[in-house]
Order: structure tokens, then C-alpha cells, then sequence
């Protein structure tokens, strides 16, 4: 029976545990939470989940069924040319061993998913693959196990961000892009008629180095005024440390973004007619202004909720919750 509630949607990056559980039912956001960890490991330690459970359950979430994204350092991704799905050909099977050839592993020992990537042509067509090595899968399935969570689903953030996307830009014309500046990195995805059809993660265009330029000199709560209060509205005359790296951040975002944009509309023969930003770079004042003027475009600050009835009163107008309620709205047919 299906139940009223989605599954906790549970996102793990270098400096945050990110949650959210929808009711299906209203089709709103039931809870969400963003609590900072010290710990940047991709497998949290046990005291961490522990405290974790504890603000979960002080927060309105209900249940310990939990979908979890895999961290993009240990996702495996790529980009293969298949027969179509209506060949008939065994395309997973020939796509699995294709994905292990590429990146020297053996085709068992990888948990695989692909979709297709755009339409079928004479020669084939394109597919989107992403892996994950199972003892890595399993390193982060054990100690959320021991917490008492229930993992019903392990999941792509790309995936995630596509499914928010998806319901946020659904009546965008050719392509959609929205680009994840997260502590971790920057996480890319396109999607062309509410299908993915590309996606790249830079870790070098992540928020860490800002944030440890910026602790250096002002601690970690002057850091986080100084990125998310102030961010690249100050005026120059008065620029700090943090400005000028959030300024060489936004260049490096800018060139990678425009990359993105590029190959896709070449690739996919269409106009990127959309562009959003998510994760906690979408708070910094003026940060998704500035890359947009670099690349030429407007780019909106998504919230994740907007297309969750009652979401963004709830909190849903956050973008660092993109992916946690992506995964929350994970397919309960994938659901173990």
C-alpha cells in the first residue's frame, strides 16, 4: 500500500546533512532541515547520524525510510551510444558491460542506471549512464543502517535535480539548465522535454574554497555573514577577502556554465531558453547575477518547492534543498 508520506529525501555534502519529506497527499512539503556538519567525509560517522535522527524527529519528519543521493566524488557517469530501447537489442546488458570497459572496472561490482539521452538516430542512440562501485555504495548504506535509517533507494543527485527541474521549468521551450553550486562542487544538468540529457560535476567550481579562505579570517559565523548576508553586494571599495574569492568563484562558475550551454545547444541542435541555480551558492547575494552576466543569460534562483503546493511557505523556497526533495520524490516503483 502506498503510504501518504514520500520516503526522507537525504542529501550528504562536505559541510551539510540536507532533508525533506513531501506529503503526497496534499502534495506539499511535510519538513525540511539543513544542519551543518564538521565532518567532510562522504560516509558520515555515527555520532554525526545520531544527532542527525534527533533534529529529524524535532523537525516534523516522520518514519526512517530514507532515499540518499551518492556522493558525486564516488558517481561514475557516461555518456554512451546504444541501440534505442525499442530495438530489442539486451541494451542494458550491452550498456553495462560498455560502462565497465570505460572505466576499468568489472561490470559486477557496479550498481548501474541509464536513461536515454535525446531521440534515436540512424547510427543509434544516446545514453545517459551513472555508476557507483558497490563497496563504496555500501560503506555509506552500513553506517545509515546502524543509525536505524531504512535506505529504500540510493540515487543520483542528477537525477534528483532533474525530477525538481522538471516541475519547475515544465513549460520552458527547448533546452532547460540548472546549475547546483555546492560546497562540493558545481553539478550541471540539461534537460531537453522534461528528459535529462546531459550533466557535469566541476569540483573545482565548489563553495569549500571560499568558505576556508573565509573562516581563516573571520571564524566560521563571520564566514557565513560574509557569504550569505553580504556575498558580491558590497561595495568595492570596501571588498574583503571573501568578495574577491567569491568573485574568482563566480568567473569559474561563469566559464562552466557557458561550457554546459554550449555543448548542449550544439549537441542537442536546440536554445537553452532557461536557466536556474540551486544549492546554498543560489543564497549568495548577487552570485547568480554575476555568473549570468557572464555567460550572457538570466539565471533564476529556483525554488525547489514551487511546484509543491504550499511548498515555498513551508521553507521549499530554499534553493539548498533542490536535491533533497528531488530524492524525496523518487520513484516508488524503484523503492526497495
Amino acid at each position: 500500500m502506498r503510504t501518504r508520506l514520500t520516503p526522507i529525501g537525504l542529501e550528504v555534502s562536505g559541510d551539510a546533512f540536507t532533508a525533506a519529506q513531501v506529503d503526497r497527499r496534499s502534495g506539499s512539503l511535510r519538513a525540511s532541515v539543513r544542519l551543518d556538519r564538521a565532518g567532510a567525509s562522504s560516509v558520515p560517522t555515527g555520532e554525526e547520524l545520531e544527532r542527525l535522527t534527533g533534529v529529524l524527529d524535532r523537525q516534523g519528519f516522520e518514519g526512517r525510510r530514507v532515499v540518499v543521493s551518492v556522493p558525486d566524488a564516488d558517481l561514475l557517469t557516461a555518456a554512451l551510444e546504444l541501440p534505442p530501447a525499442e530495438s530489442g537489442a539486451p541494451v542494458e546488458q550491452i550498456g553495462r558491460a560498455e560502462f565497465a570497459r570505460l572505466h576499468k572496472r568489472e561490470s559486477g561490482s557496479l550498481e548501474l542506471a541509464m536513461w536515454p539521452a535525446g531521440s534515436a538516430g540512424r547510427s543509434g542512440q544516446m545514453w545517459l549512464a551513472v555508476g557507483c562501485e558497490h563497496a563504496r555504495a555500501n560503506a555509506l548504506l552500513d553506517v545509515l543502517e546502524a543509525a536505524g535509517m531504512r535506505t529504500v533507494g540510493l540515487d543520483a543527485r542528477s537525477a534528483a535535480l532533474a525530477r525538481v527541474l522538471g516541475g519547475v521549468g515544465r513549460g520552458e521551450a527547448g533546452l532547460s539548465l540548472l546549475v547546483d553550486a555546492g560546497h562540493d562542487g558545481a553539478l550541471t544538468v540539461v534537460l531537453q522535454g522534461g528528459q535529462m540529457v546531459y550533466q557535469r560535476f566541476t569540483p573545482e567550481c565548489g563553495l569549500a574554497g571560499v568558505r576556508k579562505a573565509s573562516e581563516g579570517t573571520l571564524g566560521p559565523e563571520g564566514a557565513r555573514e560574509a557569504m550569505y548576508v553580504v556575498g558580491l553586494e558590497a561595495d568595492r571599495r570596501a571588498e574583503t577577502a571573501t568578495t574577491a574569492s567569491l568573485r574568482e568563484q563566480a568567473g569559474s562558475l561563469g566559464r562552466d556554465v557557458g561550457a554546459a550551454m554550449a555543448y548542449a545547444a550544439h549537441r542537442h541542435q536546440a536554445e537553452v531558453r532557461g536557466v536556474w541555480m540551486s544549492g546554498p551558492g543560489a543564497a549568495v547575494p548577487g552570485l547568480a547575477r554575476r555568473v549570468g552576466e557572464l555567460v550572457g543569460v538570466e539565471i533564476r534562483t529556483l525554488a525547489p518547492g514551487a511546484s509543491l503546493v504550499g511548498a515555498v511557505e513551508a521553507g521549499g523556497a530554499d534553493p539548498a534543498l533542490a536535491t533533497a526533495i528531488g530524492l524525496a520524490l523518487y520513484p516508488m516503483e524503484l523503492a526497495a
